[in-house]
């Protein structure tokens, strides 16, 4: 038997979770469970949205097999990373309330 380990990191497997199951489960109930997160994660945010997307780009990579799976894990990791407020080095975290995109 081989275990598989998650390609997603632990401390992002939630939201990545719930980005997943945007197709699955009731848009009212994803964004009641969004909510309790601190800060809550709006569910119409440009960063879960960039989440969703990359998602979306992954699943087509694994499913096709054409193009960088290793790039589009790394792109889901970060735009995850982003929903949370965990800072990449030399950003700052996320605040409250805080969903807006910076140009």
């Amino acid at each position: 038997m081989t275990i598989v380990r998650s390609a997603v990191p632990k401390n992002l497997r939630p939201v990545v979770l719930l980005a997943s199951m945007r197709d699955l489960a009731p848009a009212d109930q994803v964004a009641q469970v969004l909510g309790l997160f601190v800060p809550p994660i709006d569910p119409a945010s440009p960063r879960r949205t960039a989440l969703c997307d990359a998602l979306d780009t992954y699943e087509r990579i694994e499913r096709t097999g054409t193009g960088d799976l290793t790039t589009a894990r790394h792109q889901v990791d970060a735009a995850a990373s982003a929903v949370l407020g965990i800072a990449a080095p030399g950003l700052a975290p996320r605040a409250p309330g805080q969903d807006k995109e910076h140009p």
